[in-house]
Protein backbone atom coordinates (compact mmCIF):
# COMPACT_ATOMS: atom_id res chain seq x y z
CA UNK A 1 0.00 0.00 0.00
CA UNK A 2 1.62 3.29 -1.02
CA UNK A 3 -0.22 6.94 0.43
CA UNK A 4 0.93 10.22 -1.10
CA UNK A 5 0.50 13.44 0.66
CA UNK A 6 1.73 17.00 -0.47
CA UNK A 7 5.22 18.44 1.17
CA UNK A 8 3.23 21.67 2.55
CA UNK A 9 0.64 19.70 4.51
CA UNK A 10 -0.16 20.56 7.99
CA UNK A 11 -1.66 17.88 10.40
CA UNK A 12 -2.57 18.55 14.08
CA UNK A 13 -3.66 15.79 15.34
CA UNK A 14 -0.90 13.27 14.02
CA UNK A 15 -2.33 9.94 16.09
CA UNK A 16 -5.98 10.98 14.83
CA UNK A 17 -4.36 11.14 11.26
CA UNK A 18 -2.81 7.61 11.50
CA UNK A 19 -5.90 6.21 12.67
CA UNK A 20 -7.53 7.26 9.67
CA UNK A 21 -4.56 5.82 7.33
CA UNK A 22 -5.27 2.13 9.19
CA UNK A 23 -9.24 2.68 8.13
CA UNK A 24 -7.65 3.88 4.41
CA UNK A 25 -5.76 0.77 4.33
CA UNK A 26 -8.15 -1.37 5.09
CA UNK A 27 -10.63 -0.20 1.94
CA UNK A 28 -7.63 -0.10 -0.45
CA UNK A 29 -6.53 -3.89 0.52
CA UNK A 30 -10.29 -4.12 -1.00
CA UNK A 31 -8.71 -2.97 -4.63
CA UNK A 32 -10.19 0.63 -4.40
CA UNK A 33 -8.46 3.99 -4.42
CA UNK A 34 -8.65 5.82 -1.12
CA UNK A 35 -9.06 9.36 -0.49
CA UNK A 36 -8.95 11.63 2.85
CA UNK A 37 -11.86 14.24 2.78
CA UNK A 38 -11.33 17.02 5.02
CA UNK A 39 -14.70 18.07 6.94
CA UNK A 40 -15.08 21.46 6.14
CA UNK A 41 -15.94 24.22 8.86
CA UNK A 42 -15.98 27.35 6.83
CA UNK A 43 -16.79 27.84 3.35
CA UNK A 44 -13.52 27.77 1.69
CA UNK A 45 -12.90 28.76 -1.67
CA UNK A 46 -9.56 28.08 -2.01
CA UNK A 47 -10.17 24.43 -1.79
CA UNK A 48 -11.58 22.25 -4.27
CA UNK A 49 -14.08 19.67 -2.75
CA UNK A 50 -15.45 15.99 -3.41
CA UNK A 51 -19.14 14.96 -3.13
CA UNK A 52 -19.47 12.00 -1.10
CA UNK A 53 -22.42 9.33 -2.45
CA UNK A 54 -24.51 7.29 0.12
CA UNK A 55 -22.54 4.05 -1.26
CA UNK A 56 -21.01 3.73 2.15
CA UNK A 57 -17.25 1.10 2.11
CA UNK A 58 -16.06 0.35 6.06
CA UNK A 59 -16.36 4.16 7.29
CA UNK A 60 -15.88 5.85 3.74
CA UNK A 61 -17.71 6.45 0.98
CA UNK A 62 -17.63 6.24 -2.89
CA UNK A 63 -16.72 9.26 -4.47
CA UNK A 64 -19.69 10.54 -6.53
CA UNK A 65 -17.60 13.99 -8.39
CA UNK A 66 -15.00 15.83 -7.96
CA UNK A 67 -15.59 20.02 -7.79
CA UNK A 68 -13.01 22.72 -8.67
CA UNK A 69 -12.55 26.07 -5.96
CA UNK A 70 -16.04 27.54 -5.80
CA UNK A 71 -17.03 30.90 -5.37
CA UNK A 72 -18.23 32.15 -2.01
CA UNK A 73 -21.87 31.61 -2.33
CA UNK A 74 -21.23 28.15 -4.07
CA UNK A 75 -19.14 27.11 -0.89
CA UNK A 76 -21.69 27.94 1.49
CA UNK A 77 -24.24 26.36 -0.26
CA UNK A 78 -21.33 23.16 -0.08
CA UNK A 79 -21.27 23.43 3.50
CA UNK A 80 -24.75 23.68 3.97
CA UNK A 81 -25.11 20.19 2.14
CA UNK A 82 -23.05 18.35 4.55
CA UNK A 83 -21.94 16.17 1.41
CA UNK A 84 -19.39 17.58 0.06
CA UNK A 85 -15.27 17.62 1.96
CA UNK A 86 -12.73 19.58 1.09
CA UNK A 87 -10.25 18.04 -1.57
CA UNK A 88 -6.71 17.07 0.88
CA UNK A 89 -4.95 15.75 -2.21
CA UNK A 90 -4.14 12.71 -0.26
CA UNK A 91 -4.31 9.41 -1.30
CA UNK A 92 -3.93 5.91 -0.46
CA UNK A 93 -3.91 2.58 -2.88
CA UNK A 94 -2.05 -0.54 -4.29
CA UNK A 95 0.47 0.42 -6.68
CA UNK A 96 -0.79 -2.41 -8.89
CA UNK A 97 -4.67 -1.06 -8.43
CA UNK A 98 -2.98 2.53 -9.42
CA UNK A 99 -1.23 1.44 -12.19
CA UNK A 100 -4.03 -0.71 -13.87
CA UNK A 101 -5.97 2.65 -13.62
CA UNK A 102 -3.30 5.19 -15.21
CA UNK A 103 -3.54 2.94 -17.97
CA UNK A 104 -6.86 2.60 -18.71
CA UNK A 105 -7.37 6.59 -18.08
CA UNK A 106 -4.00 8.03 -18.63
CA UNK A 107 -2.25 5.92 -21.02
CA UNK A 108 0.05 8.12 -22.47
CA UNK A 109 1.66 8.90 -19.00
CA UNK A 110 1.34 5.23 -18.25
CA UNK A 111 3.40 4.66 -21.34
CA UNK A 112 6.03 7.08 -19.72
CA UNK A 113 6.50 5.43 -17.05
CA UNK A 114 7.11 2.09 -18.54
CA UNK A 115 9.86 3.52 -20.32
CA UNK A 116 11.47 4.98 -17.65
CA UNK A 117 10.63 1.58 -15.52
CA UNK A 118 12.21 -0.39 -18.77
CA UNK A 119 15.42 1.87 -18.92
CA UNK A 120 16.03 0.85 -15.15
CA UNK A 121 15.26 -2.67 -15.57
CA UNK A 122 17.76 -2.78 -18.34
CA UNK A 123 20.44 -0.90 -16.19
CA UNK A 124 20.38 2.21 -19.21
CA UNK A 125 20.41 6.04 -17.98
CA UNK A 126 17.55 7.91 -16.66
CA UNK A 127 17.59 11.77 -17.22
CA UNK A 128 15.62 14.32 -16.95
CA UNK A 129 14.53 14.15 -20.70
CA UNK A 130 12.76 11.03 -19.88
CA UNK A 131 11.02 12.92 -17.13
CA UNK A 132 10.32 15.47 -19.67
CA UNK A 133 8.24 13.30 -21.12
CA UNK A 134 5.11 13.46 -18.81
CA UNK A 135 2.46 15.64 -19.23
CA UNK A 136 1.91 18.57 -16.87
CA UNK A 137 -1.09 17.57 -15.47
CA UNK A 138 -2.51 16.76 -11.85
CA UNK A 139 -2.82 13.17 -10.51
CA UNK A 140 -6.33 14.53 -9.71
CA UNK A 141 -7.11 15.25 -13.66
CA UNK A 142 -5.29 12.52 -15.22
CA UNK A 143 -6.69 9.55 -12.96
CA UNK A 144 -8.71 10.33 -9.89
CA UNK A 145 -11.60 12.40 -11.48
CA UNK A 146 -11.69 9.39 -13.96
CA UNK A 147 -11.86 6.25 -12.14
CA UNK A 148 -14.59 4.62 -10.69
CA UNK A 149 -12.92 3.50 -7.81
CA UNK A 150 -12.57 6.29 -5.32
CA UNK A 151 -13.47 6.02 -1.90
CA UNK A 152 -13.70 9.17 1.04
CA UNK A 153 -12.81 9.26 4.03
CA UNK A 154 -14.56 11.96 5.63
CA UNK A 155 -11.67 13.08 7.95
CA UNK A 156 -10.96 15.52 10.98
CA UNK A 157 -7.69 15.82 12.20
CA UNK A 158 -6.80 19.59 12.16
CA UNK A 159 -5.99 19.74 8.41
CA UNK A 160 -4.25 22.28 6.60
CA UNK A 161 -2.54 22.57 3.09
CA UNK A 162 -0.45 25.91 3.99
CA UNK A 163 -1.63 27.16 0.30
CA UNK A 164 -1.06 30.85 1.55
CA UNK A 165 -0.10 33.09 4.08
CA UNK A 166 -3.73 33.16 5.96
CA UNK A 167 -3.15 29.61 5.78
CA UNK A 168 0.30 29.91 7.78
CA UNK A 169 -0.74 32.75 9.79
CA UNK A 170 -3.92 30.26 11.08
CA UNK A 171 -1.64 27.42 12.40
CA UNK A 172 0.98 29.56 13.57
CA UNK A 173 0.85 30.59 17.64
CA UNK A 174 0.00 33.89 18.22
CA UNK A 175 0.35 36.96 20.66
CA UNK A 176 -1.95 38.61 23.44
CA UNK A 177 -2.95 41.07 20.21
CA UNK A 178 -3.48 37.71 17.96
CA UNK A 179 -0.23 38.57 15.69
CA UNK A 180 1.87 36.24 14.49
CA UNK A 181 5.43 37.91 14.77
CA UNK A 182 8.53 36.20 13.27
CA UNK A 183 11.21 39.10 13.54
CA UNK A 184 13.61 40.02 16.21
CA UNK A 185 11.91 42.00 18.86
CA UNK A 186 13.97 44.80 18.31
CA UNK A 187 13.62 45.19 14.58
CA UNK A 188 9.66 45.61 15.39
CA UNK A 189 8.07 48.09 16.76
CA UNK A 190 3.84 47.60 16.99
CA UNK A 191 1.27 50.37 17.76
CA UNK A 192 -2.24 49.40 17.94
CA UNK A 193 -1.98 46.41 15.20
CA UNK A 194 -3.57 43.08 15.57
CA UNK A 195 -4.73 40.41 13.91
CA UNK A 196 -1.64 40.89 11.45
CA UNK A 197 1.47 38.49 10.45
CA UNK A 198 4.92 40.07 10.26
CA UNK A 199 7.34 37.73 8.45
CA UNK A 200 10.84 39.64 8.93
CA UNK A 201 14.46 39.72 8.00
CA UNK A 202 16.70 42.66 8.72
CA UNK A 203 15.04 46.33 8.33
CA UNK A 204 13.08 47.42 10.95
CA UNK A 205 9.36 47.12 10.20
CA UNK A 206 6.44 49.35 12.25
CA UNK A 207 3.14 48.83 12.06
CA UNK A 208 0.48 51.24 13.23
CA UNK A 209 -3.32 50.87 13.56
CA UNK A 210 -3.47 47.60 11.43
CA UNK A 211 -5.59 44.87 11.24
CA UNK A 212 -5.82 41.86 9.11
CA UNK A 213 -2.22 42.26 7.36
CA UNK A 214 0.55 40.24 6.66
CA UNK A 215 3.58 42.19 5.92
CA UNK A 216 6.25 39.49 4.35
CA UNK A 217 9.66 40.96 4.19
CA UNK A 218 12.65 38.97 2.39
CA UNK A 219 16.32 40.69 1.55
CA UNK A 220 14.58 40.86 -2.55
CA UNK A 221 10.96 41.87 -2.13
CA UNK A 222 8.35 43.21 0.42
CA UNK A 223 4.68 41.91 0.48
CA UNK A 224 1.78 44.39 2.54
CA UNK A 225 -1.48 42.07 1.87
CA UNK A 226 -4.86 41.84 2.97
CA UNK A 227 -4.80 38.94 4.94
CA UNK A 228 -8.01 37.90 2.92
CA UNK A 229 -6.37 38.63 -0.18
CA UNK A 230 -3.10 36.23 0.10
CA UNK A 231 -4.06 34.04 -2.23
CA UNK A 232 -3.78 37.11 -4.94
CA UNK A 233 0.12 36.34 -5.29
CA UNK A 234 -0.53 33.74 -7.99
CA UNK A 235 -1.46 36.96 -9.95
CA UNK A 236 1.81 38.54 -8.94
CA UNK A 237 4.14 35.59 -9.66
CA UNK A 238 2.69 34.88 -13.28
CA UNK A 239 3.76 38.97 -13.63
CA UNK A 240 6.95 38.54 -12.29
CA UNK A 241 7.24 35.73 -14.96
CA UNK A 242 6.09 37.65 -18.07
CA UNK A 243 8.06 39.95 -17.14
CA UNK A 244 11.22 37.84 -16.78
CA UNK A 245 11.57 39.35 -13.37
CA UNK A 246 15.17 38.51 -11.66
CA UNK A 247 13.42 38.02 -8.59
CA UNK A 248 10.89 34.91 -9.60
Amino acid sequence: IIAILSADHYIKDKNKFNETLKEAEKIAQENYIVTLGIIPDSPKISYGYIKKSNNSIYNGYKVKTFVEKPDEVTAKKYLNDGNYLWNAGIFIFKIKIFLDELKKHSNDIYNVLEEIKNKKEKNKKITITDYEKFKNISVDYALMEKSNLLVVIPSNFGWSDIGGFKSLYEILNKDKNNNVIKINNNNFININSKNIMVLGHNKKIVAIDLENISIIDTPDALLITNNNSTEKIKKVVEYLKKNNSKEI
